[in-house]
């Protein structure tokens, strides 16, 4: 299943909503555009993402599909890299009709739960 080009960008801006949300919230971490000390450059791929129903089919699935990804985590400055991980994760749990609305819900639960795991993992390291 290709993602059109033209959804693209709402991707990006829904990721970075929710990695603003969730790293930088409560007292977080500042999200930056340029490297410097003590800065962590996260560099996150879809590689491929498998629906669980055609977009127009009127069913309820558990989730949307399924979406394999490939991160990576680095010292801005250095370059050096600290951390690796690629691997299915499952878009959304619940039960729900397969419509746009859950979709988008469902990608952005994913999302925020992605984004408390990062900062979970820079409290730990703090």
């Amino acid at each position: 299943w290709e993602i059109a080009e033209k959804n693209v960008g709402a991707l990006q801006a829904a990721f970075m909503e929710s990695m603003h949300d969730q790293i930088s919230a409560n007292a977080g971490y500042p999200i930056v555009t340029e490297p410097g000390p003590g800065i962590l450059e996260l560099s996150l791929r879809i590689v491929s993402f498998m629906p669980y129903a055609d977009r127009d089919e009127q069913v309820t699935t558990r989730g949307s599909g399924e979406m394999r990804i490939h991160v990576e985590v680095r010292d801005a400055q250095s370059g050096e890299l600290i951390a690796i991980y690629e691997g299915p994760q499952e878009v959304g749990e619940d039960y729900r009709i397969n419509s746009d609305f859950s979709r988008e819900e469902n990608l952005k639960s994913l999302f925020d739960i992605w984004g408390r795991r990062i900062r979970a993992s820079m409290d730990e390291d703090r």
